[in-house]
Formats: structure tokens, C-alpha cells, sequence
């Protein structure tokens, strides 16, 4: 640029800047005479509180790529591939990469028919992708081959419930309580699925529960939050204490955004509930139970109102 054509540009750029001042006077003055009639109005709702979204962690992506060179060399046996198999399925859960997860869990399970967990693995795509018979039979798989497989009972309630199937739910996300009554997730669960049946009842029974559990973990704080013991301003800010670093606060973000949404569900305010659901999937924390199915809820939100639109 010449000097001349830089000192022309100044010229201009300053005669621009003094009526951007001349514009901005006017406005405020605007603004302060309008303010003297009316007053602005306050915000509706508390101040909402953003996570970060997480960010695919560098030692995921690492093993991701080992176990695949391991998986290069052809001298494993099935059982040895059949874990590796399962476990870069595991990372690429977390990492998000839910297609490639779903399928190294058949992978696994075509070498080895008789791993519970792949089973119970892929029970939880088939929710969210609304299969739920195949679900169904993938939970049944987990549990023949390991009766006590805590999680598979949680899944399985869980199907049931996206399902419909509310009775059966309450069956089997009971069983899962009572194998743990100082874990707050399982409480909620079954509030959940009890409260399609009975509202009160479900409340009661929350209640019960609520006493069994740790006034210091972050999570009784969510079955607080259900019962109305506190709001949900009270909640997220909750969410921002004694965290040790952003993914701490993202996770309990996600979980407080999901339980908000389901909230938000009950009541009928979809709109509401659109927005926590769209803010739990942006904390990207891909392998927590309440991103998983955010998106689920998603998709039969929106699938609920184009039946409307269409009616």
C-alpha cells in the first residue's frame, strides 16, 4: 500500500468514526428518553448457564489408533480380537463415533457370542434409533449370559419405557434401584418411568428414595430439583460448584439440562424443553446416559409435532 492511499484511507476512516459518534449520541438519546417513559422489561426465566462444549480427548484418539494397528496383525486369536474389538468400540463411543462403536460391539460378537456387555452396548443404539424389539432382545442376550448385570436391567427399563411399555419398565428400573438404593440416577429412572402411571405415587416414592441418598453428591441435587425442593436456578448454579476442571461442569451440566428437559416434558412446554435437550447434546459428553437420550427425545419431539402439523 502506497502512502499517499494510506493517508487518504485515515482520512476517510476518521470522517466515518465521527459520524459513527454522531449516530451513537443520537441513539443513546433516544434510548434515555424512551427509558424515562417506560422502563425495559426484566428477563424472563433465570440467567441461563452455557457448558463448554467437551472436546475429544487426545488419549481416546490415541488408542483408538493402537488397538487398530493391533488389529492389523493376524496372529490374535478370536477371543483376543473379539476384545479389541469391543474395547476401540468403547472409544469410539466416547468419542462420539457411535456408528463405528455399534459396529465393533457385532464385530466382538460375532468372534464371541457370549460377551454380556457388547450385547448390552448395542441395546443402547437400537433405543436410540427407536428399535426397540431389537433392543429387547439384546438386554434379554446381556441378561441370560450374566443375571446380575446391573446395567442391562437399567436398559432394558429404559427400552420399555421409550416403548410405552411403563409397567414393565417400573419392573425392571425398580430391580435396578434396589441393587443400589444410595445411587440418586436409579431413583430418578424410576421416578420417571412411575410418574407415566402415577404422578403422586411417583412423587411419594422419590421422597422415600430421596432419604437414602448422599446430601453431598451433586446428583441428589437433580432429585432436589424433581421434587421442587429447589429450582432450577438453584440447580445450574449448583452445577458450577466444587468443579475441578470444565469437564467436571460440562458433565453435570449435561445431566442438569437433561432433567430439565424432562421437566420442562411433563409440564407441556415443549419449547422449553427443546432448549435443554439441544443444550445437553452441545456439552458433547457422547457416553453419559442422559446424552445418549437427549437426542432420542429430540427426534420424538420433533416427530410429535410433524404428526401435529400433518392432523
Amino acid at each position: 500500500m502506497g502512502c499517499g492511499q494510506g493517508l487518504k484511507q485515515g482520512q476517510i476512516l476518521m470522517n466515518y468514526s465521527r459520524k459513527l459518534r454522531v449516530g451513537w449520541c443520537l441513539l443513546m438519546a433516544l434510548g434515555l428518553s424512551a427509558c424515562a417513559s417506560t422502563q425495559a422489561p426484566e428477563p424472563e426465566g433465570p440467567a441461563l448457564v452455557l457448558a463448554e462444549p467437551e472436546q475429544p480427548k487426545a488419549r481416546d484418539q490415541f488408542t483408538v489408533a493402537k488397538i487398530s494397528q493391533l488389529l492389523a496383525m493376524p496372529d490374535h486369536e478370536d477371543d483376543q480380537r473379539a476384545y479389541l474389538f469391543y474395547q476401540r468400540g468403547v472409544h469410539y463411543d466416547r468419542l462420539g463415533m457411535r456408528w463405528l462403536a455399534q459396529l465393533d460391539f457385532q464385530r466382538a460378537l460375532d468372534l464371541r457370542p457370549d460377551m454380556a456387555e457388547a450385547y448390552n452396548r448395542l441395546g443402547i443404539y437400537f433405543i436410540q434409533t427407536q428399535q426397540y424389539e431389537d433392543a429387547f432382545q439384546a438386554f434379554d442376550s446381556a441378561l441370560e449370559l450374566d443375571p446380575e448385570h446391573d446395567y442391562a436391567f437399567l436398559n432394558r427399563g429404559i427400552a420399555l419405557y421409550y416403548a410405552g411399555r411403563d409397567d414393565l419398565a417400573v419392573e425392571d428400573l425398580e430391580s435396578f434401584l434396589l441393587r443400589d438404593t444410595s445411587d440418586p440416577y436409579r431413583a430418578i429412572w424410576l421416578y420417571l418411568a412411575e410418574s407415566r402411571l402415577s404422578q403422586p405415587e411417583a412423587l411419594a416414592r422419590l421422597q422415600f428414595n430421596r432419604a437414602k441418598l448422599d446430601d453431598n453428591q451433586w446428583s441428589t441435587q437433580l432429585t432436589n430439583y424433581l421434587l421442587g425442593t429447589i429450582d432450577e436456578a438453584e440447580l445450574l448454579q449448583l452445577a458450577q460448584q466444587d468443579w475441578d476442571d470444565n469437564s467436571s461442569m460440562s458433565e453435570r451440566l449435561c445431566e442438569a439440562y437433561f432433567y430439565l428437559a424432562k421437566s420442562y416434558l411433563a409440564q407441556g412446554k415443549d419449547t422449553q424443553a427443546l432448549t435443554f435437550l439441544k443444550l445437553t447434546i452441545a456439552t458433547n459428553i457422547y457416553e453419559y446416559v442422559e446424552h445418549r437420550f437427549a437426542l432420542l427425545e429430540l427426534d420424538l419431539l420433533q416427530q410429535r409435532w410433524s404428526e401435529q402439523q400433518g392432523s
